[in-house]
């Protein structure tokens, strides 16, 4: 797989999802919040942020991952390819979920007075969701919380199980495209509505169809359309400026406006998909302003351990928050929600950093190294059983192999 230079404007519309889920979380921080907050979205649905950050994950996935698994599928190397791929994703994904699962707990059981983390018996229930990768199935049930934002990850988890299967039984570009619109298809007309009906609810908590985009907005970028369709107007930023306010304006607006009508959620995926598109290029189509460039890459480098931190950042503002006025003998009102806002904000930042220093990216590289020696030991089992060359030739062609089809060399931070 040939290396490519890092596509930043990815990375900074991970910021922009991640912001989007903040701000649609924010309520939850505050009842006074919540009062001031909630009328607003009568007009804009901030939580599209989630179901932007399905279409970047299609998006970058196979980008980083589609051409490793035709190549070991015709080499013979599916199945230790896919287990090194589920390796490196469960790598990077749940040492930082569970960590913070474990924490609620031990914050629930020891520093809880006031009732923020909720009781053990919860987050232990959350918990057994969570590891076992049903969450998007409990939280429609109530038995999500104090961790309900795991629903999203659950099936994130559960595309990257799936992934593989679809690239082995569908091998050809145009027959995976057609599938990839049929799934699309089926979806687009049924209600979606996480507060409807079970059905309604359980078609929101599979709702795969951002995902697809992703995947297609990819297969399109190898097209020979994709440089014909360059957005090349967009060089200009006063244009651009204007590009970007229209399709978030579109992306928050639409879903808040028409989520009577079944089709809200597929519109939805189809404005993701088309900003994921703009931001494939890689130009500053989006975001060309060099002065935002530094901290939108900064949160959406860490926009993952933001998205698991961010609750349990709340309940312990809240929680230091109750035990302050209770020292004190106040009440706690509206004067409390600059304090909880500040606070809140300073150990979401200064959390999500130390994770992304100290867990996010060393469990990565260890994962990366591990899957490399796992796909290294089957290309030289299948090599010693079809070969008879001497171990230096054998070593030379397993490593030629795996710099050639190592994902790790991909740009995209997947």
């Amino acid at each position: 797989m040939h290396s490519e230079s890092k596509n930043l404007e990815i990375e900074q519309l991970r910021a922009v999802a991640i912001c989007l889920v903040l701000i649609s979380h924010v309520i939850l921080l505050s009842p006074f919040i919540a009062e001031k907050v909630t009328p607003l979205f009568q007009y804009a649905s901030f939580g599209v942020g989630v179901d932007l950050f399905f279409c970047i994950s299609g998006y970058v996935v196979a980008k980083s991952y589609c051409s490793y698994f035709d190549h070991h599928r015709s080499s013979g190397l599916f199945w230790p390819a896919a287990r090194a791929f589920w390796l490196r994703r469960g790598y990077r994904l749940l040492p930082s979920a569970w960590l913070w699962v474990v924490l609620g707990i031990l914050c629930a059981q020891y520093f809880n007075r006031s009732g923020a983390f909720l009781d053990v018996e919860q987050n232990l229930k959350s918990a057994l969701a969570i590891v076992s990768f049903t969450a998007n199935i409990a939280h429609m049930y109530g038995w999500l919380a104090p961790n309900n934002v795991y629903w999203s990850l659950s099936l994130e988890e559960q595309f990257y199980f799936l992934l593989p299967l679809f690239l082995l039984l569908i091998t050809g570009r145009r027959a995976r495209i057609v599938a990839l619109l049929l799934v699309i298809a089926l979806q687009f007309p049924l209600s979606r509505d996480p507060f409807g009906g079970i059905v309604a609810q359980y078609l929101a908590s599979f709702r795969i169809d951002g995902f697809a985009w992703g995947v297609l907005v990819f297969m399109f970028s190898r097209s020979t359309y994709y440089e014909s369709l360059r957005p090349h107007w967009l060089r200009y930023k006063p244009l651009a400026f204007i590009a970007v306010l229209l399709l978030l304006c579109m992306l928050v607006v639409v879903p808040a406006r028409l989520f009577a009508l079944p089709v809200h959620m597929g519109l939805l995926a189809m404005i993701a998909a088309l900003i994921v598109w703009v931001a494939s290029y890689g130009q500053g189509y989006l975001f060309g302003y060099q002065s935002l460039t530094g901290v939108m890459r900064w949160i959406g480098e860490r926009s993952y351990g933001i998205y698991l931190i961010h609750l349990p950042a709340f309940r312990l503002s809240h929680e230091l928050t109750m035990r302050y006025l209770g020292a004190e003998g106040l009440t706690y009102s509206s004067a409390v929600v600059p304090f909880l806002l500040l606070s809140s904000s300073i150990f979401i930042l200064l959390l999500a950093d130390l994770n992304y220093r100290y867990v996010e990216e060393p469990m990565r590289r260890r994962g990366a190294a591990r899957a490399r020696v796992m796909l290294l030991a089957a290309q030289e089992r299948q090599l010693t059983s079809c070969c008879h060359t001497d171990e230096r030739s054998r070593l030379a062609w397993v490593k030629k192999q795996c710099s050639e089809t190592d994902p790790s060399k991909s740009a995209e931070r997947a």
